[in-house]
């Protein structure tokens, strides 16, 4: 049997079903199950989105899909593309 990943520990823990979750995103649940099981990566957008049903920030999101390294690793150009997810 597969290990759950983290994110589906978080969706799990919250009560959430994968449907829950892609269809308040936005996404489909195929899309939603892929970004789960860590066959696909979410924009930023729908990543954010996703971490808001989950009630997580952006940072746990992508650790608990083993995103260990942002694009860029400036901090400040980090923190001025989540600041600009969040407007």
């Amino acid at each position: 049997m597969k290990e759950r990943s983290k994110l589906a520990e978080i969706r799990i823990a919250k009560g959430l079903l994968q449907k829950d979750v892609a269809q308040a995103a936005g996404v489909t649940r195929a899309f939603y199950t892929q970004v789960e099981n860590g066959t696909r990566v979410p924009s930023l957008k729908a990543a954010k989105a996703m971490a808001d049903i989950l009630g997580v920030s952006l940072d746990v999101f992508f650790d608990a899909l083993g995103v260990t390294e942002w694009n860029s690793n400036a901090e400040d150009e980090r923190a001025a593309t989540t600041e600009a997810v969040n407007q």
